[in-house]
């Protein structure tokens, strides 16, 4: 299962999809204008460091159980392929949350 459908969900500005064996790219949801939370935790998705702006909006990830995420050595690592598409100043106002060794959030400033 992939986004595909929920992107024509311009509109949308919370996404709570964790666990719903979503597969490709997490940024692939940023095509939606007016996201500001996406919680896309424990699904088989990747961070592949596409870069694709992220919406202005957007104020929290949860990345959590992806592996991509949860194994990157350091939060700037995880920043980085997260916000790929983001200016260097964009990337410095977000902080990463790992309150365990599974979890992983994701928070603009």
């Amino acid at each position: 299962q992939e986004f595909g459908p929920i992107l024509q969900l311009l509109s949308l500005e919370e996404l709570s999809a964790s666990k719903n064996q979503l597969r490709g790219d997490v940024a692939e949801a940023f095509a939606l204008p007016k996201l500001r939370r996406l919680d896309v935790g424990w699904n088989p998705l990747q961070l592949k460091g596409v870069a694709v702006p992220p919406p202005s909006s957007l104020a929290e990830v949860d990345l959590s159980g992806i592996k991509t995420a949860t194994d990157a050595s350091t939060s700037g690592a995880v920043i980085d392929l997260l916000l790929a598409g983001a200016s260097a100043t964009d990337h410095d106002k977000w902080a990463v949350d790992r309150p365990s060794e599974d979890a992983c959030l994701c928070r603009r400033r």
